[in-house]
């Protein structure tokens, strides 16, 4: 057994091991089975889905195309974790690339949260042109807001499963971005919180030429949940989970040692 299939080998016993979570108070966590990237390459968009900019005019996913391809991102302002994180990292490497935004492509995220109001996500929109370095009226990089009923459209097209979690107020998502061609095709998926500039230069290549990308053989996303243990067990609940992270990652680590010495073995 050897790279690729090890990884994917330990990742599978970590999700055997680890396959939801619980709260102190004993109630459900969401599954992860409710939150993750489904392949949907080739898929076209729902063009007539209908979105609001942060002006407050309704106008349709089609209007986000401007025949060029499109880097799309799903979050919302209000994200405790990883949002800002994946947000933060597209701005710095629109830094890098030599394809640049508003010229070669255009970056749109639409909030996943069907309750951001227009002020919320009009500061949130200023913050990533200014960051990163966009002209106000280049529209290289909206905002957008949907009602529910849209927003599950457009993830529903391209794969990207999330949930709310009413104990939290908070919604559990993978982090991920989406390269989409000019006519509203995905053609490839950029997994994980940080892009190398090359791999967005490649991808918007591909895209910019209408192809689709080959799905990965295996991938990962990450995921944010929030886990957020209270009442008079919230202690033993972090010790707990913590002794069953160690105790996972021992296991994981022995395994790895094991199957290197087995092949040492003449």
């Amino acid at each position: 057994m050897r790279g690729p299939s090890l990884s994917a080998a330990l990742i599978a016993l970590a999700l055997l091991v680890v396959p939801s979570f619980a709260r102190a108070d004993g109630s459900a966590q969401l599954s992860v089975d409710q939150v993750g990237i489904d392949q949907r390459l080739g898929n076209r968009l729902p063009l007539d889905a209908s979105l609001r900019t942060t002006g407050g005019d309704t106008v349709t996913l089609r209007s986000v195309f401007r025949e060029r391809p499109v880097v799309l991102i799903l979050a919302y302002s209000k994200c405790p974790t990883l949002c800002n994180l994946v947000l933060r990292e597209m701005v710095q490497a629109t830094h890098g690339t030599e394809a640049r935004p508003g010229r070669d492509y255009d970056l749109a995220t639409i909030s996943i949260d069907p309750d951001e109001t227009l002020e919320i996500a009009k500061g949130t929109e200023d913050r990533l042109m200014s960051s990163a370095g966009l002209p106000a009226s280049s529209g290289a990089w909206r905002y957008f807001l949907a009602e529910r009923e849209a927003i599950d459209k457009v993830a529903s097209a391209i794969g990207f499963r999330f949930a709310f979690d009413p104990q939290t107020r908070s919604w559990a998502h993978p982090a991920a971005a989406f390269v989409l061609t000019a006519d509203g095709r995905l053609s490839s998926v950029l997994l994980g919180l940080r892009h190398d500039p090359a791999e967005i230069d490649a991808a918007v290549r591909e895209a910019a030429q209408g192809r689709i990308a080959e799905p990965p053989k295996f991938s990962a996303a990450t995921i944010c949940f929030a886990l957020e243990p209270s009442g008079k067990h919230a202690g033993a609940v972090r010790w707990g989970l913590r002794g069953l992270g160690i105790a996972v990652l021992g296991g994981l680590a022995a395994l790895v040692l094991g199957v290197r010495g087995w092949r040492r073995t003449p």
